[in-house]
């Protein structure tokens, strides 16, 4: 499924890719505007923010030294919490079964998960951060992460009040 959707795998360890990686991330934000990097470079047990990795935060500079006309990249950054599930606020723990990392098998871990109910997941889309010639990669990846680790503990610190929620219908209704 990953594959299909375009997804550029990284092999841990294998630094050399990198500049590769980033070449083709570049271009895919020229042709399509759109990437999305997973900082962490791993998943992680949903109950805090793993430390970044931010060579892959070079890829803006690469389309940026590619493509003189464009001014900036905007980097976007989002936060995932899992707040509840079955109705209840999940805790540590529940955020923790939750969540699909480590050596745990999908198809056993998604069987659990529905047996658990319905849960809920915020995503929080947070101010962009431009990235112009000249950018220092560290420096955004920095901002993205305290913004993300805000936005996160803001989300699971919540009183846990159910909010109106919306599914796409189609390309051109939000129900």
């Amino acid at each position: 499924l990953a594959r299909a959707y375009g997804t550029l795998f990284v092999e841990r360890g294998r630094h050399r890719q990198i500049p590769e990686v980033n070449r083709q991330m570049a271009q895919q934000m020229a042709s399509a505007g759109v990437v999305v990097l997973f900082p962490e470079g791993t998943t992680g047990d949903g109950t805090r923010l793993q430390r970044f990795h931010t060579s892959h935060f070079a890829a803006p500079a690469t389309l940026l030294a590619n493509h003189p006309h464009t001014q900036a990249v905007f980097v976007a950054p989002v936060a995932v919490a899992y707040t509840r599930q079955g109705g209840l606020p999940l805790g540590r723990t529940g955020r923790a079964a939750v969540a699909w990392y480590g050596d745990t098998e999908f198809v056993p871990h998604l069987l659990d998960l529905v047996r658990g109910g319905k849960t809920t997941c915020r995503i929080s889309f947070l101010p962009m951060t431009p990235f112009y010639r000249g950018t220092n990669r560290k420096t955004v990846a920095r901002q993205a992460a305290i913004a993300i680790q805000a936005a996160f503990r803001s989300e699971i610190m919540s009183s846990g009040d159910e909010r109106a929620t919306s599914y796409v219908h189609s390309n051109r209704q939000v129900v």
